[in-house]
């Protein structure tokens, strides 16, 4: 006779998680880092450089070219930005 594994015993890999297995959300993962609108949890994030969110595509691209724009002015000058908007000049 063949043994059925208990419940209690199956694959972890089946065990969807929740939001609520987390507990607290993490801060850039509350408001869109473009619009600042909400960001529900179980709902796309669209991450750039690490820690930013977005709420969508859209967001998450408007941003990009931001920061392409600061970069191209930025070097023009003869200095750079860091991603986390640092001055850096060049010596």
């Amino acid at each position: 006779m063949m043994k059925l594994p208990s419940p209690s015993s199956a694959s972890p890999r089946n065990h969807r998680r929740s939001s609520a297995d987390f507990g607290e959300t993490a801060h850039f993962l509350k408001a869109c880092g473009l619009c600042k609108r909400r960001l529900i949890p179980g709902r796309d994030i669209y991450m750039y450089r690490g820690d930013t969110a977005f709420c969508s595509l859209e967001c998450r691209q408007q941003q990009m070219n931001l920061d392409e724009s600061k970069d191209k002015c930025s070097s023009i000058a003869g200095h750079q930005v860091s991603a986390k908007g640092e001055t850096m000049v060049a010596l």
